[in-house]
């Protein structure tokens, strides 16, 4: 009996199970397939679980990075290095096979032409987000993002029409209540740290605006 595990695609993970039969034809061997379905809900808690570790391992080390270190006052290539190391995962993934990377010359220039203003807007979020680390703390930070989640909610309802029950806008407004209680009780303010805090807002609310316009 021989056994073949097919890759997964789109949430189905497909066994299929080979086994000789005396009464078949040896060319036309019976074949039986199993799909078994993936946990969704593992499957988003691991995926929760991933992304946290990963926003909040980048977080504190861009922290460390543009306050701690003597004399790194470069946020712009820190950028550079961050994205020169997502290309290199890409890249070995993409070599292992364990994600997909069109690299055609057609599918590239659709691509860039695609994705430059998301681009644009990406790197502009990721630099006033270090810039707003400069000046303010990590809690700080962590709390006015969510004004940018505010934003967004908002901008999804007037521009995508999409419905805001009653419960969603009672967090939006808890999201805004927090921030405002956080910034009166900030001992250590910064106005540069909050002018780059809020421009980090409206780049992110920009930005994923924009990719729900495109996709």
């Amino acid at each position: 009996m021989a056994t073949t595990a097919q890759a997964p695609q789109q949430g189905i993970i497909s066994l299929t199970v080979l086994h000789d039969d005396a009464d078949a034809d040896a060319e036309e061997a019976p074949r039986k397939t199993a799909a078994l379905q993936q946990s969704p809900a593992g499957a988003s808690l691991a995926s929760c679980v991933v992304y946290s570790v990963a926003s909040l391992s980048t977080t504190l080390s861009n922290k460390c990075m543009v306050s701690s270190v003597a004399g790194f006052h470069f946020p712009a290539f820190l950028t550079l290095w961050q994205s020169v190391v997502t290309v290199l995962v890409c890249g070995v993934g993409s070599a292992t096979g364990v994600m997909r990377v069109d690299l055609t010359p057609a599918a590239s220039i659709q691509l860039i032409a695609r994705w430059l203003p998301l681009n644009v807007l990406f790197t502009a979020m990721l630099v006033s987000n270090l810039l707003a680390l400069r000046f303010l703390s990590v809690p700080m930070v962590t709390v006015f993002k969510s004004l940018s989640t505010v934003a967004t909610g908002i901008g999804d309802h007037f521009l995508f029409h999409q419905p805001m029950p009653a419960g969603v806008l009672a967090s939006l407004l808890l999201m805004v209540v927090s921030s405002v209680v956080a910034a009166f009780g900030d001992l250590q303010f910064n106005a540069w740290g909050y002018a780059w805090m809020l421009a980090n807002c409206g780049f992110t609310t920009a930005y994923v605006v924009c990719v729900r316009a495109l996709f």
